[in-house]
């Protein structure tokens, strides 16, 4: 993140890995968000993490007129709220973006391999 700054991604992880380890991820997103177009996508990922979008804001934020954009944007979306449900302890919920995460056939997104990954570590339904 501190190498490529202009990195969004770099920036949603590192504040991910953050506070799931119980450490504050949310000075540095709030400094970063400040230089970002709000509209462009991921930024309203950050803008959720912060509190000023809510879940259903964020996912018509991912809402494009190109469909196979718009599936990527929700599977992206989708796993990024499963993140926001296991930092506040949310398991279930968690557990239900992820399988969104995964309905949405997007298999060359790095976050629909880490859904995969996470789902591998949870017990079977």
């Amino acid at each position: 993140a501190e190498l490529r700054p202009d990195w969004s991604y770099g920036q949603l992880w590192l504040h991910i890995a953050r506070e799931r380890s119980g450490q504050d991820g949310s000075t540095d997103l709030r400094g970063w968000l400040q230089h970002q177009d709000a509209t462009v996508w991921p930024v309203p990922v950050a803008r959720m993490y912060l509190g000023v979008l809510s879940p259903d804001q964020l996912l018509r934020a991912a809402r494009h007129d190109d469909a196979r954009k718009e599936l990527e944007q929700e599977c992206e979306a989708y796993y990024y709220l499963s993140q926001r449900e296991q930092i506040a302890g949310r398991s279930a919920q968690a557990r239900r973006w992820l399988d969104k995460t995964i309905a949405t056939g997007v298999t060359d997104f790095i976050e629909y391999a880490a859904a995969e990954a996470e789902l591998s570590r949870w017990p079977s339904r």
